[in-house]
């Protein structure tokens, strides 16, 4: 039997957090944050966070009160505002991370002001205005190629 606390689920407060950044989070708490939404397995969030700390920030989140691993049966995450909240929107979360990680790999630590503006959008439209801004950002820290790279792999947006 699978066991519940395995998938991550934003609390109440978890969701306050999102509408209002009061916790002053690290964007890539926010980013984990989103994606707890009680769907996701622990082992699906740490593909999409690679880096070591995950696990460690994930606890953080959970220790301050924003995240429930329980093991007990929870009510799913009520969707924070422009976040995915409707079965059309469901692919914005898809679209949302495959972003974060196309970012990340292609930008590392200078990609976290793009990270946070993709927790924000709220339409395909505002991840599509976002790509040529990424893309320069790519082009000035790496080089041209790098960003018709990112380009080729995040096309599909």
């Amino acid at each position: 039997m699978e066991d519940i606390g395995d998938r991550p689920v934003r609390t109440a407060l978890g969701t306050a957090e999102l509408r209002t950044g009061r916790a002053d989070l690290s964007p890539r708490q926010r980013q984990i944050l989103i994606l707890c939404d009680g769907r996701r397995r622990i082992r699906a969030l740490a593909r999409c966070f690679p880096e070591p700390d995950f696990a460690a920030e994930l606890a953080e989140l959970e220790a301050r009160g924003f995240v429930y691993r329980g093991a007990s049966p929870v009510m799913p995450a009520a969707p924070a505002d422009g976040l995915a909240s409707a079965p059309e929107d469901a692919a914005l979360g898809t679209l949302r991370r495959r972003l974060v990680q196309a970012c990340a790999d292609a930008l590392g630590d200078a990609g976290e002001a793009f990270v946070e503006r993709i927790g924000r959008a709220r339409s395909r439209a505002e991840l599509r205005r976002l790509v040529p801004a990424m893309m320069a950002a790519v082009a000035a820290t790496r080089d041209a190629d790098a960003a018709r790279a990112l380009r080729e792999r995040i096309e599909p947006l």
